[in-house]
């Protein structure tokens, strides 16, 4: 099986990103990428706002596309990734480097977000996008 290109976790200027849902799918595309998700905050107004459906609607990519969130949990002050499939929905663990957590600190971090009924499934290990081979 060949290793697929991918993100899970992207944002558009839809929340806090600088590209287009257009222009940041075009990147990846350029980029060689197989897959990305597109996960912005869900404390912006992107999930009323017309506009962010019409924008993600209108995409055409080559590339296999996710829709996503990426949520608050408010009690660590944790974000998480909710990124949707057509049959199935993958809980991302988000920043952990960022945030500076050991190992033990993130396992804690993803007993308590599970026991909370957040069934989280993977955690992002590089929020830099850089992916580099041992």
């Amino acid at each position: 099986m060949p290793l697929l290109r991918g993100n899970l976790h992207a944002h558009t200027t839809f929340s806090d990103g600088v590209r287009s849902p257009a222009a940041l799918v075009a990147e990846y595309e350029a980029l060689g990428y197989d897959f990305l998700a597109i996960t912005d905050h869900e404390d912006h107004d992107n999930w009323v706002e017309p506009g962010y459906q019409r924008a993600l609607e209108r995409l055409r990519p080559e590339l296999l596309l996710f829709r996503g969130v990426e949520l608050n949990y408010d009690p660590l002050s944790q974000h998480v990734g909710k990124v949707m499939g057509h049959t199935e929905t993958l809980w991302v663990l988000n920043h952990p480097a960022r945030y500076k957590l050991s190992v033990a600190e993130t396992l804690e971090r993803i007993a308590i977000i599970r026991a909370a009924g957040w069934p989280l499934d993977a955690v992002e290990v590089t929020d830099t996008g850089l992916y580099k081979p041992v």
